[in-house]
């Protein structure tokens, strides 16, 4: 396989956020998926997104920047 093809082949396979991700996101806005009713009746609750495990400790940053609350 020469340079070029090398080279098109590996722009081919990359992840490409900027071809995928603002059609996915328009699709969650229309969906309303990030609206919040004030006075919606559900229960609150707290998704917690696991953190990166580099050093395998955990810190109080972790909690503080790696949570989302909702209604």
């Amino acid at each position: 396989m020469d340079a070029a093809a090398r080279q098109r082949l590996e722009a081919e396979t990359r992840y490409d956020p900027a071809a995928v991700e603002p059609a996915m996101f328009a699709r969650w806005q229309n969906a309303r998926a990030f609206a919040v009713e004030p006075d919606d009746p559900g229960e609150p609750f707290v998704i917690a997104v696991p953190p990166p495990n580099v050093t395998g400790s955990l810190h109080m940053g972790h909690a503080l920047n790696g949570s989302m609350h909702a209604r």
